[in-house]
């Protein structure tokens, strides 16, 4: 024990500069959690969606469903898919080869038939068309509705 404390007494501007290097290090620690953002993935969108909440119009996962099924109801339909971001309704499809884009651009009225008037007013919805013919010129199709749109901009 002696022998520790004369190599400490020995080495103490050593020590010191040491613990002043850890006391500053525990302060920038508490001082970047404080600032930073911890990165809850519940907190991803802040309170910008608090007004779809309120109006309790949140897009579940049966709503969902119900528009790829009217989606995939059309003959020309290969695949359908939906994901929702924040405010953002986004359908994919994939379609038949030999689907003319004017058939193709039909499916932003069954899209649009599938949600409720509030999730109109309420989210952006974007329709991505592709075609399983992948030398087709005409395809990707980019279809997107506004909240404050009537109807689909391809």
């Amino acid at each position: 024990m002696a022998k520790i404390g004369r190599e400490l007494r020995q080495n103490r501007y050593t020590v010191l500069v040491f613990v002043i290097f850890l006391i500053l290090f525990i302060i920038g620690w508490v001082v970047f959690g404080l600032i930073m953002p911890n990165g809850d993935e519940n907190k991803k969108y802040g309170n910008r969606l608090d007004d779809i909440r309120a109006a309790n119009a949140l897009i579940t996962e049966t709503e969902t469903d119900k528009i790829v099924s009217a989606v995939k109801k059309k003959s020309f339909v290969k695949e359908a898919s939906i994901s929702v971001e924040g405010r953002i309704i986004n359908v994919i499809v994939l379609v038949k080869n030999g689907t003319t884009t004017g058939t193709a651009k039909e499916l932003g009225s069954v899209v649009l038939g599938a949600i409720s008037d509030k999730q109109k007013k309420l989210y952006d919805v974007q329709l991505l068309i592709k075609s399983e013919n992948t030398k087709s010129t005409n395809f990707p199709i980019i279809g997107y509705k506004n909240n404050v749109d009537k109807g689909f901009t391809f």
